[in-house]
């Protein structure tokens, strides 16, 4: 979203972060090895998402994946 040649070209700031993060989440669902914050990125709704992260990290991460990646665009749309 910030890539003047790729992207929107839209400053680099902690909302277009946030807003970016939501869209891939809604787009593509949870990333399956969780969320990377890299300074001075930092997804602030981290938390709203962290019940979903442990399970789909998690033992039993294969049998809840379909059906927590749906709670995971869900819950994007509320953020």
């Amino acid at each position: 979203m910030t890539d003047a040649g790729k992207g929107l070209g839209l400053t680099r700031s902690q909302h277009n972060y946030d807003r970016m993060t939501l869209l891939y989440i809604m787009d593509k669902g949870y990333p399956r090895d969780g969320l990377t914050d890299e300074y001075p990125d930092e997804f602030s709704f981290h938390e709203k998402f962290e019940k979903i992260e442990n399970k789909l990290l998690g033992r039993n991460r294969w049998d809840v994946y379909d059906e927590l990646q749906e709670k995971a665009k869900k819950l994007e749309g509320s953020c």
